[in-house]
């Protein structure tokens, strides 16, 4: 019978993923690569392509029957394109960026972390991020970056009759990495992006003979982290 499970389920912060950036940070600086000293001009266009890993954490609760709340983590495979320009002024690096990507987190409604009829799906997230760097010798910048997210959340309520609703998200995302030069105009970048998205109201349509006619509220709040690479080409 829908809504007759109460679940909630806690997931924690990827603490792994900070701390698996700064191991392959210092892989780099390690790298046969770091060994060329001469530094390099940052400033001027570039664009290229990220994979990674997301993570996310889902609040959900639905305001007419306190209690129905639970709280399951996605995760899944990320990729997207990249652009952006960076100016240099001595050590220091500014600049813009901006990305989109693909996702593959979701959760089924069977899935553990679920209420047994709530299936949840990111399409798609996109940043535009300002940011601040420094230019290290061996032609490595390290940098932090911070600016606007926004992702396509999807809620689809499986129970025979019941609907589903969808919205694009936005709010801020806070992240660091290292890029290296590999060449003159080839990079690598290693990267962590903390995004929180707020909150979000959905309606969920319902059949004419239950009690949630004609719909029933949800509100959600969702927070992600990403680790990533890409492989970007300075023009």
């Amino acid at each position: 019978m829908h809504h007759e499970r109460q679940q909630r389920i806690v997931t924690g912060h990827p603490v792994r993923a900070i701390l698996a950036t700064a191991c392959l940070a210092l892989g780099l600086l390690l790298s046969p690569w770091a060994a060329r000293a001469q530094d390099v001009d940052w400033s001027g266009y570039y664009a290229g392509a990220h994979v990674g890993w997301l993570w996310a954490d889902i609040d959900y609760r639905e305001p007419d029957f306190p209690g129905f709340e639970i709280n399951p983590g996605i995760d899944g495979f990320q990729g997207g394109l990249i652009a952006g320009y960076n100016h240099q002024i001595n050590r220091l690096v500014l600049g813009l960026a901006l990305d989109g990507g693909l996702q593959t987190a979701s959760l089924d409604a069977g899935d553990p972390g679920s209420n047994g009829y709530s299936a949840f799906d990111l399409d798609w997230n996109a940043h535009f991020r300002a940011r601040l760097g420094y230019a290290l010798p061996r032609r490595t910048l390290v940098f932090a970056a911070l600016g606007l997210a926004m992702a396509r959340f999807n809620l689809d309520d499986v129970d025979p009759g019941f609907g589903k609703d969808n919205t694009v998200l936005t709010g801020w995302t806070l992240g660091g990495g290292i890029e290296h030069v590999l060449s003159d105009r080839l990079l690598l970048r290693l990267e962590y992006l903390y995004d929180d998205y707020g909150h979000a109201n959905y309606r969920i349509t319902s059949p004419p003979a239950t009690a949630f006619f004609p719909y029933y509220r949800v509100r959600t709040e969702l927070t992600a982290s990403t680790l990533r690479a890409a492989i970007i080409w300075r023009f």
